[in-house]
Order: C-alpha cells, then structure tokens, then sequence
C-alpha cells in the first residue's frame, strides 16, 4: 500500500522502537520505565500509533493509542486516546533536521467526569536516524504546563 503524499516527511517513523524513559512531576514519586512505540499506515492521510510502557518489574504503566495526520500545508496534527480517560488533541511544527527531524507539538487534554485532572500537552519529538527521542510536558494537578516524561527508544 502505497503512503499517502502529505506522510512522505514523516515515513522514517514507519516501524517500531523500543527503548526506556524516566518520569518525574512535583504530585507523584519519579519512575523509570521501558517503551515501546509502533507507527503504521493503511494509505489514508495519517500514521498509526501505538505505544505501551512497563515497569522495571515488567508490570504494565501506560498505553495510549492515535494518529498523526499532516494536513495539506504541512502542519502535523496527533490525536491520542489514553486509558486514562484523557484525549489529547494536539498540533504544531516540523524542522527537518541533517539525519531526520524534529516535532513540537502542544495541544489540550480532554478528560473524563472520572479522570485526573490533566488540561494541556506538549510532546518534542526529535528522529535522528534509527533513534525516537521525545520529551513529554503536561498541566496537570492545578500545575502549569511542566515536563513529565523523557525517554530514547531505537528502532527494532
């Protein structure tokens, strides 16, 4: 199946990675974690995305599940629902970089009756090469937006 135009900017995603990451944030206990992401597409205008976390101990932490779409002008959009009760809806800018690029994206958070109150997202994600590095910033708790998670995963 052939990739739709508006993805050939982003096709070096196309694939797994695995890797590990750290998290800290002033309400909870910092955390180390192992990752692994999975980016696909079925042709349409968007990549499929998948990623599930660990514990140390193998115990399962997160999922969550989207897509990243790029819009015809070439703005890069995620969409990503989360176990959580939160729906992230985000957009923002790509750099293209010497061996890759760069993504910052900020959105809001969309949370359920039942879920912690989380109200704003940033994800930077840069690919150099076969290695997925990103940093993860959040409002939640009351907080201002402030970084949460920090991982390097490699391609499998």
């Amino acid at each position: 199946m052939e990739l739709h135009p508006n993805l050939v900017p982003l096709s070096a995603l196309l694939g797994d990675f695995a890797g590990h990451g750290s998290g800290h944030y002033p309400t909870i206990p910092s955390f180390e974690y192992a990752e692994q992401v999975s980016f696909g597409h079925v042709g349409k205008p968007f990549l499929t995305y998948r990623q599930a976390t660990q514990a140390p101990d193998g115990n399962p932490r997160h999922a969550e599940a989207g897509y990243l779409r790029v819009t015809d002008e070439g703005t890069p959009e995620l969409v990503v629902a989360m176990p959580t009760g939160h729906v992230e809806v985000s957009t923002g800018a790509m750099t293209r970089t010497a061996d890759g690029f760069e993504l910052d994206l900020l959105g809001e958070v969309h949370a359920t009756d039942t879920a912690k109150p989380v109200t704003r997202a940033r994800r930077q994600i840069t690919l150099a090469g076969d290695r997925l590095s990103y940093r993860f910033s959040m409002a939640a708790m009351g907080l201002d937006l402030q970084e949460h998670l920090v991982a390097t995963l490699h391609r499998r």
